[in-house]
């Protein structure tokens, strides 16, 4: 990472991205060490939330990268949210598969166009989910990474994404510090 880069970010800040780093290593380290883990055994996702100001928030993912040593896969919200399912579950399948061989980060940027109150819809019978989001957050749950979602603000993402998330680091701005939940 370059140099300058990491100077929009706090101590604090910076802290915290060791900390998740830290958190998954661990994860990673149990999970070698033990036998090989069926499907459903395996680690669950670590959910991390940045919102706040964009630069801080991109130079955060970048940094948490080069700490984690994983590279990062941006998940473009127009080729997940499609109007046709069959076409959307396979983008997320194969998505999923690239994800899970390469060990990498899921970056949902602008996750609040996916997430947000706004695209999800009541279900009579169950929890607010839009029917076309479900596939995509069943999968989600089954990933053994880190799964980051950014955004401008919590209260744009859905409090059943919001269940989910680890951790939430709110970027007031460079050089502010965090709000941690």
């Amino acid at each position: 990472m370059p140099a300058g880069e990491s100077g929009l970010l706090s101590g604090t800040q910076k802290r915290m991205l060791f900390d998740i780093a830290s958190h998954v290593k661990r994860c990673r380290r149990r999970t070698l060490l033990n036998a090989p883990l069926q499907d459903d055994e395996k680690e669950p996702p670590t959910w991390v939330l940045f919102t706040g100001n964009r630069e801080a928030q991109i130079t955060a993912v970048k940094l948490l990268s080069y700490i984690t040593g994983l590279n990062i896969c941006r998940i473009d919200p127009a080729t997940v949210a499609t109007r046709y399912i069959r076409e959307a579950e396979k983008n997320l399948d194969r998505i999923f598969a690239d994800a899970e061989a390469s060990q990498v980060i899921l970056f949902f940027d602008e996750a609040d166009t996916l997430f947000g109150k706004k695209t999800w819809i009541r279900d009579p019978g169950g929890p607010e989910v839009s029917s076309g989001l479900r596939p995509l957050l069943k999968r989600m749950e089954r990933y053994p990474g880190i799964i980051l979602l950014s955004a401008p603000a919590k209260d744009d993402i859905d409090p059943d994404v919001l269940r989910r998330v680890t951790y939430v680091a709110d970027f007031k701005g460079p050089g502010a510090e965090p709000v941690e939940d």
